[in-house]
């Protein structure tokens, strides 16, 4: 999703994504294990129903004073401004590829012409968040024990079953891909990711009523994200039955994002991809981001092609 913006993206996303794992999962256990230990392996569990917005800062009091208190519920707010903050980023990313693709309407491919963010993405995302706060606020749930704990439990389960989608998916991908990758990459560590995250999963299932606080609440936000599955599912197969072009190109996106760089530079005379002409329309300047194994070039519409890694990127001229 990022992979655009990184100069050497099949490089810096790996090592950035198993850095930021190695070190959010080591402090993740530490945090649990210090929580634990300070209210009790027996007392923990009722502490956290009973205060679950105070638990930390009440240990935290308990254990090294009120200044580092303080200090604990400044970097809180920080880091729940980054977390929505990366959500926001993450959902806006999605929605601005979609648009790109054709999936979505073209208007939420619009970005900012003086600071080049995807802006109509982002204003969309913004005005949902706002209007299911105020739906929530109206309705009288409070924030913590309603809000965070309903919406972040349903987050925290769709993207673990994500997480173990996609491992699955690398598998199924890879087994119908032309070129040869290492059996490590292809299929161990998918499958030992797979595996690991299938019984995160189970255990998530198994104790859902306690992330979200009912057992009814658990049920109908469970049902939620399956339905979300399922609709997601069905989604594809429509858009692969009556939009062929917008799969194709979906497609294309994928297979782009599995090269690996090199000198890739477009100089055929043939006409441009099928559909290719509707992402013009969408770009700031007539630039736009293809993938570079479904581009053909035709000299009176397109002035050159500059290959990246690994999209290449148009630059154009006329669109007549």
């Amino acid at each position: 999703m990022f992979r655009n913006e990184a100069k050497d993206p099949d490089a810096t996303v790996p090592r950035a994504t198993y850095a930021a794992i190695l070190v959010i999962g080591v402090f993740y256990s530490f945090t649990a294990w210090a929580i634990v230990v300070g209210a009790g392996v027996d007392a923990v569990v009722g502490a956290a129903q009973a205060a679950p917005e105070g638990l930390v800062l009440t240990l935290t009091r308990s254990y090294v004073g009120f200044v580092w208190a303080d200090i604990v519920q400044l970097l809180l707010i920080t880091s729940q401004f980054a977390c929505v903050l990366a959500f926001h980023n993450v959902v806006t990313r999605y929605r601005f590829a979609l648009s790109r693709a054709g999936a979505l309407p073209a208007s939420l491919g619009v970005v900012h012409p003086r600071h080049r963010a995807p802006s109509a993405s982002s204003a969309v995302a913004s005005a949902v968040a706002f209007v299911t706060t105020l739906v929530v606020a109206s309705l009288g749930l409070g924030p913590i024990g309603d809000l965070y704990a309903w919406f972040s439990g349903a987050a925290t389960l769709g993207i673990v079953l994500l997480m173990a989608a996609t491992s699955l998916a690398v598998i199924g991908f890879f087994r119908r891909a032309d070129e040869r990758q290492s059996v490590w990459r292809t299929v161990v560590a998918p499958g030992v990711a797979f595996l690991g995250l299938a019984c995160v999963v189970c255990l998530m299932a198994a104790n859902f009523p306690l992330l979200v606080g009912t057992t009814t609440g658990a049920w109908v936000i469970g049902g939620l994200v399956a339905l979300s599955a399922v609709a997601g599912a069905v989604q594809s197969l429509v858009l692969r039955a009556r939009r062929p072009a917008v799969y194709e190109r979906l497609q294309a996106g994928l297979r782009a994002a599995r090269g690996r760089g090199g000198d890739r530079t477009q100089r055929t005379s043939l006409a441009v991809a099928p559909g290719l002409s509707n992402w013009w329309s969408v770009c700031p300047e007539n630039e736009v981001d293809a993938p570079a194994d479904s581009i053909r070039v035709s000299p009176p519409t397109i002035r050159r092609v500059e290959p990246l890694r690994p999209i290449a990127k148009i630059v154009v001229v006329s669109s007549r």
